[in-house]
């Protein structure tokens, strides 16, 4: 039986973070092909890279803020943007079923542990 030509590898989108783009290289090849899943996988690595933008910005600031007039605390608005980014990227990863991978997880906790 002739041997199948490798699939043209398909470029991550370039607005994508670098740590992103490297998530699109190592998932592409084996587990997303079809269009639907690259334009799925997209919006869950755009969410991906929305909650670590929440992330970076809640680091460097504080988790509760004070209004102006009325000088009560409330949560920061980053807070809520983190938790929204963070459902749609599990959304998405479930819907494309990336939560485990038998050919990788499985070798790494050593076969049939499982």
């Amino acid at each position: 039986m002739p041997r199948r030509k490798p699939a043209p590898e398909i470029p991550p989108p370039e607005h994508l973070s670098n740590r992103a783009q490297q998530l699109w290289r190592d998932i592409v090849p084996r587990r997303a092909r079809s269009p639907e899943r690259l334009a799925l996988l997209e919006v869950a690595l755009q969410a991906y890279d929305r909650l670590q933008q929440c992330r970076e910005l809640l680091a460097g600031g504080e988790l509760l803020e004070k209004a102006e007039g009325s000088k009560m605390a409330h949560a920061n608005p980053a807070l809520k943007l983190e938790k929204e980014a963070r459902a749609q990227f599990v959304k998405c990863w479930t819907a494309l079923k990336l939560e485990f991978s038998f050919d990788v997880d499985n070798a790494r906790i050593g076969g049939d542990e499982l």
